[in-house]
């Protein structure tokens, strides 16, 4: 018998089950991911340290971005793989036309996360004494969390003036005159105190209470086209949302490592909270205030853009 033959023949077969090929692999094994420099983007900062990523045969590489409005775009024209960003802006970005799918959730807000605050002497006590008034918040969801509260206080949004303020000048624009009360965020709420604010009122609490923030997303011919990657990537990331979720010191000691939050305020602030599921009738949430307050042209089912899930993500 001639052996040679049969071994070569029998490597053959085994290349064929085990090569690159057979289907079992990520389809793309590097992938370029933006990322916001906030607390949100924790868990993947996280996978990155303990090598989630490439136990799944995955090499991440994270670009860091100010703005999630101008990297959602880049993921359509090929430059990004992945991005995080707010709801509103995919929803919006959808509502015009653009092709996304949300791949996994990335963060929830809770009690204390944002809230309303005014200088200490500024005379200002209550939300109702905004009428008026300027309030410094950046477009998206701080924007929309602001509307919400004001209607839940018996207000409307046109009572106030937006001004679009980045976080990090809050503190400086109520010093300064420049809006009368702001929109902070975590972890400008802790900055704005530290400066003399105070605070008028959560705005994620009542109607906003446990209210979603950001998700991952990717165009959707790419999570077609990738189902493997997809999959990869999001149990590598649930890893890290899990463990992001039940140990607030590993989230405290990632976030120096890539926003300007330093290790003392880290230890100070109020977190986001991780889900680890994704979520249809929570991330609806969103879709439905942003149609309420004239930020979609219709109400918008976010359920067709959620991407396929592993067993382990899909909310019961």
């Amino acid at each position: 018998m001639r052996w040679g033959a049969v071994l070569a023949g029998l490597t053959l077969v085994v290349s064929a089950c085990a090569g690159p090929d057979s289907g079992s692999g990520p389809e793309r094994t590097e992938l370029r991911v933006a990322v916001l420099p906030t607390p949100d983007a924790a868990p993947l900062y996280i996978a990155l340290q303990r090598s989630f990523f490439e136990e799944e045969g995955l090499t991440v590489k994270a670009e860091i971005v100010d703005d999630g409005t101008r990297a959602v775009p880049r993921l359509a024209a090929g430059e990004l793989d992945l991005a995080i960003a707010d709801y509103m802006t995919v929803f919006d970005l959808v509502d015009k036309g653009a092709r996304l799918r949300v791949v996994a959730d990335a963060s929830q807000a809770g009690t204390g996360t944002a809230a309303l605050m005014a200088q200490k002497d500024s005379g200002v006590t209550t939300i109702r004494e905004l009428r008026g008034m300027k309030v410094a918040a950046p477009a998206g969801i701080s924007t929309l969390l602001v509307e919400v509260t004001l209607k839940a206080n018996g207000m409307e949004p046109d009572d106030v003036t937006m001004v679009r303020v980045p976080y990090p000048d809050h503190p400086r624009a109520l010093s300064e005159g420049r809006a009368d009360a702001s929109n902070a965020w975590e972890p400008y709420v802790t900055a704005v105190e530290k400066a003399g604010g105070i605070k008028l009122a959560d705005t994620v609490a009542g109607p906003t209470a446990d209210f979603p923030v950001a998700g991952w997303v990717a165009s959707d011919d790419w999570a077609a086209q990738h189902p493997r990657t997809m999959a990869a990537f999001q149990r590598a990331l649930l890893k890290a949302q899990k463990l992001a979720a039940g140990d607030r010191r590993a989230v405290q000691d990632v976030l120096p490592t890539y926003t300007r939050i330093d290790a003392a305020t880290a230890a100070a602030m109020v977190l986001p909270a991780y889900p680890i599921t994704l979520d249809v009738k929570r991330v609806q949430r969103v879709a439905d205030f942003m149609a309420e307050f004239g930020h979609l042209k219709a109400r918008l089912d976010v359920a067709p853009l959620m991407a396929q899930q592993p067993p382990q993500l899909r909310a019961g």
